[in-house]
């Protein structure tokens, strides 16, 4: 074939790429060959359903409260803001904000439709790089999903990334199919958005370059249009370059706190399973892994479904191995490790490990699990997938619960606002800023920076809201320092959030 034509290929396409090959694996049951179209378009309804109820139901935590300061900001500052994010995504929330306001269902839609629209994109991809029945269990196991529910209900960058991998996936195994200069192309403009989305999606493409200098090796008539290939991803990822050099220092300084934690990486397979509602909840562990030690603790009082999680995903990867190790295969296993370990090592050197960093490694990991039907091993694939199923369901209905569910600054405001505050409000600690979204306007709301007090000597009565405060007062000096002239009137908890009301004590008492 002639690289840059569109005419028939001079060569036969490689076989290991097309979707409807005969498999060399195990038989599944003649009725499977006709219900896989029905299931994915039920996947899809089903992922939109659960994505849409109770989107409104959590407030915005600290990042996805950032997000919505940059996107009411003119596109020009977003562009050039060096927060450590890619500006891509704040490009598309400023958008969202001119045409349907800044309420956090709708800053939170442009991951609903990402999230969705990955369950139908997944069963493509899994007709790629698979067969029809396993792509579509792998749609319906994503549409359930808690970590990709969590991010598909959240105001940041993630479900959309997980998109763009799977879209891209998609681009690259039809350039490996058919060796077409339009597919090239667009998986070249789907490398500059998901570039632009997020950095660390060069994992994802550092895993289809495997995949494409395999090809240039094998296929001699490709290599040309790899070549062009190549050039254009960089060149549409390099829009984003300046962007980078100015984020590269900001993220580095930011997470100069965090530690390197061999942890991360068996929590991150706990999340393919369970999400972030499954096993220790992230705010117990994440003062032990931002300045180590005590993660054990932590985890003990959860260890039967953290147990149960680690040996059915061992159990699946385990089947899923066995089965013939072709260029599919190969494609499907770069795609589910990659990201994972890509930002788990890069953790150790430039900026600290987050969970949500392996989800465009989901849907992969995914897919991996449903392939394990097409083994010899059917019955017991059968068992092992009806428990992560399970487990991803348990997680799925505690995915609002107060030990999961983000931090719960409205409730903390709706609780101040009822008293009628007649003092400042102080806020402790990261995770407490976006109480100011929800607060009263005529409420006076300060930020703690550091653990040090403002002047509060004409104060008769002050609110304390605490949220994650080790991340500015790991002693306690905050709250030591109040009681040392006022006692606690009442105090509340809230989703990760506890606030307190103080009364000055009267002189001599």
């Amino acid at each position: 074939m002639n690289p840059g034509g569109g005419s028939a290929p001079s060569a036969p396409p490689p076989k290991s790429l097309e979707p409807e090959r005969p498999s060399r694996d195990g038989p599944l049951p003649r009725a499977a060959a006709h219900w896989p179209p029905w299931v994915a378009a039920g996947a899809t309804v089903l992922a939109a359903v659960i994505r849409l109820r109770h989107l409104g139901v959590q407030p915005l935590w600290l990042d996805e409260y950032y997000s919505a300061l940059l996107a009411a900001r003119p596109a020009s500052i977003i562009i050039g803001n060096p927060d450590g994010e890619a500006p891509l995504h704040g490009l598309l929330l400023h958008a969202v904000t001119l045409v349907g306001g800044a309420s956090d269902a709708w800053l939170r839609l442009p991951s609903v439709v990402a999230g969705t629209l990955a369950v139908p994109v997944l069963y493509l991809v899994g007709r790629a790089l698979d067969d029809r029945p396993v792509a579509a269990l792998a749609a319906l196991l994503l549409a359930v999903h808690p970590l990709a529910v969590w991010y598909s209900q959240e105001a940041r960058v993630y479900s959309l990334l997980a998109l763009c991998g799977l879209a891209s996936t998609l681009a690259l195994a039809s350039v490996l199919r058919d060796g077409r200069r339009g597919a090239a192309m667009l998986y070249a403009l789907l490398a500059g958005v998901g570039f632009g989305l997020h950095y660390y999606f060069v994992f994802v493409l550092a895993a289809h370059a495997c995949m494409a200098a395999w090809d240039a090796l094998r296929t001699p008539q490709h290599r040309s249009l790899w070549a062009a290939t190549a050039l254009a991803s960089a060149a549409a990822m390099a829009v984003w370059a300046p962007a980078f050099v100015a984020d590269a220092g900001s993220q580095a300084s930011q997470d100069v706190a965090s530690r390197f934690s061999w942890f991360a990486l068996p929590y991150s397979g706990l999340t393919l399973v369970g999400g972030l509602s499954l096993g220790p909840p992230l705010r117990a562990l994440h003062p032990s892994v931002r300045y180590g030690g005590g993660a054990l603790a932590a985890v003990v009082p959860h260890l039967p479904s953290t147990v149960a999680a680690f040996a059915v995903l061992a159990g699946l990867l385990a089947l899923a191995a066995t089965r013939p190790w072709d260029r599919r295969r190969v494609v499907t296993w770069l795609l589910a490790a990659t990201p994972v370990l890509g930002a788990w090592l890069a953790s150790a050197v430039l900026v600290g490990f987050r969970a949500r960093y392996v989800l465009p490694a989901l849907p992969f990991v995914v897919l991996l699990v449903a392939g394990t039907i097409r083994t010899r091993w059917l019955p017991l694939s059968v068992v092992l997938i009806g428990a992560f199923m399970a487990l991803e369901l348990r997680a799925l209905a505690q995915i609002d619960a107060p030990d999961y569910a983000r931090e719960d600054t409205r409730a903390a405001a709706m609780w101040v606002h009822a008293r009628q505050a007649a003092g400042p409000v102080l806020l402790l600690g990261e995770g407490a800023e976006p109480f100011a979204r929800y607060a009263d306007p005529h409420d006076d709301v300060r930020v703690l920076e550091r653990a040090e007090l403002p002047e509060l000597s004409a104060v008769s009565e002050l609110f304390l809201v605490s949220s994650r405060p080790w991340t500015i007062d790991p002693e306690d000096r905050v709250r030591r320092a109040l009681e040392a002239d006022f006692s606690v009137r009442e105090e509340a908890a809230f989703a990760g959030v506890d606030v307190r009301r103080y009364i000055r004590r009267a002189a001599g008492g």
